[in-house]
């Protein structure tokens, strides 16, 4: 499935490794504390095993855990005990149940990071399912961490696949998990209200979320057990555990102070993509290893996020995480409380002679290593978030063509991509001067360069691009009425029109320009049937003049970056009088032809068209002519094949189109990509 051949021999040494220490070694914290828990859940089975836990003089630190943590341990756990009841050995059974738990979700782990990095399997087992801190952590010191961790994991990989009521779930499931947990709650509801093509999942997620919380979290505090060794753990006093001392009376807690700082520039970024979501969770739990007190589970919180980037980074970033997640076994070593171990019923203590000078110095160099770690992931992940520079400035798109040459269907088209919270659409028509009789003005002058006030169109746009809001009084597309409209800075802005790119500033300000060339016998259809035709020829002398309108406005090709010429397959059937299903074919011009050949090889290859590629010698341009029948979803599959990071500029559930639209689909955000990528200035 996930490995094969030798990653695979090396997948089941260590998994046959992880489950003898399983079968073999009994860490004393779990002894002592909780399986210790889970074995009286067990025996004197309770709606409130907290509670009842005390009752029976247990220790309040023996699992100051939440339900979900508790829920998770038991199945396994009662089914060992059932089969180690013919042995007389139901308590040895039930630790064997217990830390095979944790072996699951080591495993679940290691699948959900596989799946969150495709092709990356070596890699992942490499540092993940070797890591040193993993086996110590959970199983030689015992500890439960890895089961939160693997939550939060899910929960991010459902949020990456826009499964939003799940993530919340999974997120409401890993606080009812471990409550220090919670300390990442805000930064995916961040991420999700602050990216506007993700803003429709911010509902089911804060539902499912709440639900799950208010359920398993804020529901049990009618134990008084669950008050007493969940909510009331010494735990919460590590957090204000780094401080400095005002005043004798005075303090300020650091990692608070820092964590709302961390809060506040999250907040201020206008756009987020996930790689930058889960560095600011790996930043944010590395940051309170650092400023809390040495524990051992603490540091596998960070692990996986870490893990993440260091997958993608250099040598040296990988050389620095692989001795920061080494280092705590060191720190951890020395006169640890649950430092002793039984092997095959044999108590064997792993205390080292380490001196408290020498376990600060390697604590030291752990803390120097987290601080130059989490500055290389601000530096690489978060500072450069937004591969797209979506952050900057929003994107600028210019249509024209022609009456009936397709402008708002293209546009459309743009926004079933994009997402219509995304995208801004101004039309030329929307600064018509004749506001006095519109409709017989309009008939006359629709085509007329001076019908509209392309210089205050300019203004307002160079406005709206530097973040203003503009409110105007436009009349509606069918020249009937006025409505008042309100302009305001979206990631992408699209202008169409007769004439935007013939002023030369307000080309200027487009970092797309789309022309629309239909074949004169198409346009001439497309005129019929939204009944215009009578409209135009009773103004411009018929189709003579309509050709003249060619002619006139063609002109606005030269400074196209992107030419679309649409005409039939066969013009020998326009005869007939049903034309609105005939077969089309296109030729595309692009005036930088840099993608075209992979375009070219993933549409014969993937899709099947007829493609001929020309591609200039002189200045790489590209002309392509395209037939043939395409799927929405070959499309779809040859968009994420060619452009990096797709999900950062479509919305969260593209519409794809088939055939011709779906091909200008495709070829703009190429187009996009390309330039928000590789000329827009940063």
């Amino acid at each position: 499935m996930l490995i094969t051949n030798k990653n695979n021999f090396v997948f089941l040494i260590v998994f046959f490794i992880k489950l003898i220490f399983i079968i073999s070694l009994v860490p004393s914290i779990q002894e002592i504390w909780f399986v210790d828990f889970i074995k009286n859940s067990i025996y004197e089975p309770s709606l409130d095993p907290w509670s009842n836990y005390l009752m029976q003089s247990g220790d309040p630190l023996g699992f100051p855990y939440g339900p979900i943590m508790f829920l998770t341990f038991i199945p396994i756990s009662l089914l060992f005990k059932f089969m180690g009841n013919p042995f007389g050995m139901e308590d040895y059974f039930i630790g064997i149940g217990f830390r095979l738990t944790l072996l699951l979700f080591d495993l679940i782990s290691f699948i959900v990071l596989s799946k969150l990095l495709k092709n990356k399997t070596k890699e992942i087992i490499f540092f993940y399912w070797l890591s040193p801190l993993i086996f110590f952590v959970t199983y030689i010191y015992g500890q439960l961490d890895i089961i939160p961790t693997t939550v939060v994991l899910i929960a991010y990989y459902l949020l990456s696949k826009n499964e939003f009521r799940n993530s919340g779930c999974f997120f409401g499931l890993a606080v009812a998990t471990k409550l220090s947990f919670a300390l990442i709650l805000p930064f995916p509801i961040i991420y999700l209200w602050q990216n506007k093509r993700l803003s429709r999942g911010i509902k089911p997620f804060l539902n499912s979320l709440f639900f799950i919380l208010i359920l398993f979290v804020i529901t049990p505090i009618t134990s008084f057990g669950y008050r007493a060794m969940v909510l009331s753990t010494p735990e919460k006093a590590s957090l204000l555990w780094l401080n400095f001392q005002l005043t004798e009376n005075l303090k300020i807690f650091i990692l608070p102070f820092v964590f709302f700082i961390i809060l506040y520039l999250v907040w201020r970024i206008k756009r987020s993509n996930f790689t930058f979501l889960t560095s600011i969770t790996g930043l944010v739990f590395l940051i309170s290893t650092l400023m809390m007190p040495p524990s051992p589970g603490w540091y596998l919180w960070a692990l996986p996020f870490l893990i993440v980037y260091q997958i993608n980074t250099d040598i040296n970033g990988k050389l620095l995480i692989s001795l920061f997640t080494t280092l705590p076994i060191l720190i951890i070593f020395p006169n640890d409380y649950f430092s002793e171990l039984k092997i095959l019923d044999q108590s064997f203590n792993y205390n080292t002679s380490i001196n408290n000078v020498n376990e600060s110095i390697i604590y030291t160099i752990f803390i120097s290593l987290g601080v130059l770690i989490g500055i290389r992931l601000y530096r690489e992940t978060i500072q450069n978030n937004d591969y797209y520079k979506l952050n900057k400035k929003a994107f600028t798109i210019g249509i024209t063509g022609g009456p009936s040459s397709g402008k708002t269907i293209l546009k459309e088209a743009i926004a079933d991509l994009i997402g219509d919270h995304s995208l801004l659409f101004i039309r030329e028509n929307d600064y018509y001067k004749w506001i006095k009789n519109p409709l017989q003005k309009q008939s006359n002058q629709s085509l007329n360069l001076k019908s509209n006030d392309l210089l205050k169109l300019n203004s307002d746009l160079e406005l709206i691009l530097n973040k203003n809001t503009i409110n105007r009084k436009t009349i509606n597309s069918s020249f009937s009425q006025y409505q008042n409209m309100k302009y305001f800075e979206k990631d992408f802005i699209v202008v169409t029109g007769y004439n935007v790119f013939l002023p030369d500033a307000l080309n200027k300000l487009f970092n797309i320009k789309i022309f629309l060339e239909p074949d004169i016998e198409l346009n001439e259809n497309w005129l019929k049937a939204k009944n215009k035709l009578n409209i135009f020829f009773k103004n411009y002398e018929g189709l003579k003049n309509i050709k003249k309108y060619f002619d006139l406005y063609s002109q606005q090709n030269k400074s196209a970056d992107i030419i679309f010429s649409l005409s039939y397959v066969n013009k020998d059937i326009l005869s007939y009088k049903k034309t609105q299903n005939l077969p089309l074919k296109m030729n595309v011009f692009l005036k930088d032809g840099i993608y075209a050949e992979n375009l070219s090889k993933a549409l014969i290859s993937i899709c099947g068209v007829k493609l001929n590629l020309n591609i200039s010698n002189i200045n790489f341009s590209a002309n392509l002519s395209i037939e043939g029948d395409i799927w929405a979803e070959d499309i779809k599959f040859v968009a994420s094949r060619l452009i990096p990071n797709l999900d950062e500029i479509i919305d969260s559930e593209p519409k794809w189109q088939s055939n011709i639209i779906g091909l200008m689909q495709l070829i703009i955000l190429m187009q996009i990509a390309y330039v928000m990528k590789y000329k827009i200035k940063n």
